[in-house]
């Protein structure tokens, strides 16, 4: 196919309008065919295409736009540009716009030589000297497609237009967005169904207060409750502690030499016979003490001038210092027997004592250690049991906590030379405590007066804040106690039959439910979230809260008055 006599360009939507007028000045044909894109805003100018005009003219081109747009035919027709929807339609000249006056002209020369070289009975494609046969016919992208097919040699039929192929990308992010957005609502509409919504209820009864007070003893020894003797049974809790401690050792010893010397007893009792004074015997003077070596007879005592002076004769026995170190080197003195009040001793001089102090471990860091374990265990151990006994759902008896006698070992052993000491404790604890059950028999039987069983129930014992006093200790281990509650009288209300009952009901119907109930004055239901209007389907997602609408005077209140 030849071209060579009509030239057929094509218009991007982007391209400026001297894009344009410079792609028509650069055709190297007379006839240039301007293939319009869709919507070609750069020609909806009354301007633009004024100039567009005159470039033609200017380059000696004979310009058709190719084009089905109807916004564009009255410009085109305002300037006298000649208009084809396809490259093989005839072209023309659009009608001019019904007010000319609106568009200014003044720069279009009308009757120009290009007008007279085209004739309007005639295709694009014969202006350019093509047989028919031979053209082609261009699809402009426009809102109204032409209905021409395309004048092929090998006549093959055109695909019907319309078919397009489907965009599966953008096709599989609107599946995924949707079904995210299902999941979120799904997920959303079972929270705020099933998750959120929640029940508080509130019921103000007509309830009165008793004050109760029991004795009992609580007894390791027994397994059932006594009421008659106000027995029960108490649960002995044991827990047993051990831990070392190690710290450094701060007592000192002098190991030096020790002082020896010899010491001259006689015997000036008023006893008659011989006095022997074994070894190992203590004679001291100045508060330092010196020990035999040996044993010493001394005759009877020989005493003048009416038992005054005392001329027995002496023995002399040789002594060592009790310590080691240089304060026992001594001179000669007189020296006290211990044990012996009637034997009286002198002294030589003593001599060879030295110092060497060394680092041993005291009795003051074995007792340090031991009781800071003490009260290590003392200040966890109550707690302790006392958690155990809540554990097992037993009323605790603080009082009754009690410390065995604790057992330490050091080790290295006192006065044994070393740099830290280690002191292993062992101790054992106890604790009682007692049921429930056992005790509010008792409380029942104390207040049997002033409750009317007909009428009200105990609705709360008040153990939580009860006040037990120790009494008595006896040595099997049973304990006097002394216990002072208050006790909350009126109608009895089950709070999980009750949570049962009202599940699924609405606010008016919970009401009338609750009210119905003997000693009920008050009831405030309040469903959340505010959508919610029906009571959730589980009982754990209702809360139920008893109150006295009016506390009556306890016992004591109404005789004090």
């Amino acid at each position: 196919m030849t071209s060579d006599k009509k030239d057929t360009i094509y218009i991007d939507v982007d391209d400026e309008i001297t894009s344009i007028i410079e792609k028509v000045r650069s055709s190297p044909q007379k006839i240039v065919a301007l293939v319009l894109p869709k919507r070609a805003a750069i020609l909806q100018s009354v301007v633009n295409m004024k100039l567009l005009k005159r470039s033609g003219e200017e380059a000696k081109k004979h310009l058709v736009l190719i084009t089905s747009e109807a916004a564009l035919m009255p410009l085109a027709g305002a300037v006298g540009l000649y208009v084809a929807t396809t490259l093989l339609s005839k072209p023309t000249v659009p009608s001019p716009p019904p007010d000319p006056d609106a568009i200014d002209d003044s720069n279009v020369e009308q009757g120009s030589e290009t007008e007279t070289l085209l004739n309007p009975q005639r295709p694009v494609g014969e202006l350019a000297g093509l047989p028919a046969s031979e053209d082609e016919t261009i699809e402009v992208d426009n809102d109204e497609p032409s209905t021409k097919t395309l004048a092929k040699k090998s006549k093959k039929e055109k695909p019907p237009k319309g078919l397009r192929v489907p965009n599966f990308n953008k096709f599989r992010t609107k599946l995924l967005v949707g079904g995210l957005v299902g999941v979120l609502l799904v997920v959303g509409l079972y929270i705020a169904i099933f998750v959120m919504p929640t029940a508080d209820i509130v019921i103000k009864t007509d309830t009165e207060n008793v004050k109760a007070t029991v004795k009992f003893i609580s007894s390791p020894n027994t397994k059932e409750l006594n009421e008659e003797q106000a027995i029960i049974p108490a649960t002995n809790k044991e827990l047993k502690k051990s831990e070392s401690q190690k710290a450094p050792a701060t007592g000192q010893k002098n190991v030096g030499q020790k002082a020896t010397g010899s010491v001259s007893l006689k015997n000036c009792s008023t006893k008659d016979g011989e006095i022997v004074v074994p070894a190992n015997t203590a004679v001291s003077s100045g508060g330092l003490s010196f020990i035999t070596d040996e044993p010493v007879t001394l005759p009877q005592s020989i005493l003048t001038g009416g038992s005054k002076t005392c001329i027995t004769p002496a023995k002399s026995v040789d002594v060592t210092a009790q310590n080691a170190g240089d304060t026992y080197n001594v001179s000669e003195r007189d020296y006290t027997v211990s044990g012996f009040a009637g034997v009286q001793g002198e002294g030589s001089d003593m001599e060879g004592g030295t110092n060497q102090i060394i680092k041993v471990v005291s009795q003051g860091d074995i007792d340090t250690l031991r009781q800071r374990v003490i009260d290590s265990f003392t200040n966890g151990a109550k707690d302790e049991l006392k958690q155990q006994l809540l554990a097992d759902d037993l009323i605790v008896l603080e009082d009754t906590f009690s410390v065995g006698q604790p057992e330490a070992v050091s080790s290295p052993d006192v006065n044994s030379e070393a740099s830290e000491v280690t002191v292993n404790v062992t101790m054992g604890f106890t604790m009682y405590g007692i049921k429930t059950e056992h005790i509010t028999p008792l409380i029942d039987t104390s207040i049997a007066e002033e409750v009317d069983s007909d009428r009200q129930t105990i609705s709360s014992y008040g153990l939580e804040e009860a006040v037990f006093q120790i009494g008595e200790r006896k040595p099997n281990g049973d304990i006097s106690y002394t216990l002072q509650t208050l006790v909350v009288a009126g109608p009895e209300i089950n709070e999980d039959t009750l949570k049962q009952e009202i599940v699924g009901k609405k606010e008016g119907e919970a009401k009338n439910l609750i009210k119905a109930r003997p000693g009920v004055k008050e009831v405030s239901v309040n469903y959340k979230p505010f959508w919610v209007t029906k009571a959730p389907s589980k009982p754990s997602k209702v809360s139920v809260i008893v109150e006295t609408a009016a506390t009556s005077p306890t016992n004591d209140e109404t005789d004090s008055n």
